[in-house]
């Protein structure tokens, strides 16, 4: 069975992971490692794709959020 996790954990609202300092920029390694196309994507934080599939982005494309 497929389970979607970020760092080896499913989503739970109820539980926060990591606290980050508010007005920093963090840099995320986003990898899919199923059998299943997915697209990636984060609910209310706007984010900016610097490489795609091991490549640099020539233009950082931003990417809104939902």
């Amino acid at each position: 069975m497929m389970a979607f996790t970020i760092n080896g954990r499913e989503f739970d609202g109820e539980r926060t992971d990591t606290a980050v300092a508010a007005g920093t920029v963090e840099e995320w390694t986003l990898t899919n490692s199923s059998p299943m196309d997915h697209p990636a994507h984060l609910h209310v934080w706007p984010m900016q794709v610097i490489e795609d599939g091991g490549r640099d982005v020539p233009e950082p494309r931003c990417v809104s959020s939902n």
